[in-house]
């Protein structure tokens, strides 16, 4: 008698979990192939930036694809979460206040990130440019998410905001041929 209620138990158990492994599994593979698909080094992101020179293109494609993948993995969870029965009202409404705060708490940043994209799309520099801005005159070394590092003429390494860049005046010496 134990072994039947437990067995039946055991079954209602098994049969709501088999209900919801299939369509997680296709989840799963959905979101992932869109993951390596929009990638940063996947099908889309090679198609897109075929044109760009070299050092953009890699630039971009850290910046642009990485936050496209991560964007679609947070909606695979959410897409999996609410197949397992979640309820997504309370997630999403928590999500949007703790963006507000973080947004709030991370203005600099966000400064910073597009200036990398105003720097990048306006091809207003490129890495090897010898430049003054700031008041650092030296040549491009990198352009990443948040700055922009400059080697000086004194060997030095200095690391410039790149919102400094949308607000400031920004001479561009000489350009590698």
């Amino acid at each position: 008698m134990v072994f039947t209620v437990l067995s039946n138990e055991l079954v209602v158990i098994l049969g709501k979990l088999a209900e919801h492994i299939v369509p997680s599994i296709i989840i799963i593979l959905v979101f992932c192939s869109l993951c390596r698909i929009f990638g940063e080094e996947g099908v889309i992101a090679k198609k897109f930036l075929a044109g760009a020179d070299r050092t953009t293109a890699a630039t971009m494609g850290k910046v642009l694809f990485v936050t496209l993948r991560r964007a679609i993995a947070v909606v695979g969870i959410l897409t999996l979460a609410g197949e397992w029965g979640f309820d997504l009202k309370p997630m999403l409404a928590s999500l949007g206040i703790v963006s507000m705060a973080l947004a709030l708490a991370a203005q600099d940043m966000v400064k910073n990130f597009l200036g990398a994209f105003t720097i990048l799309a306006g091809n207003i520099i490129k890495i090897g440019d010898k430049i003054s801005v700031a008041g650092v005159t030296g040549v491009v070394q990198t352009i990443d998410f948040r700055s922009t590092q400059i080697l000086t003429d004194e060997g030095n390494r200095v690391y410039i905001p790149n919102a400094s860049f949308s607000s400031g005046n920004v001479t561009i010496i000489k350009t590698p041929a």
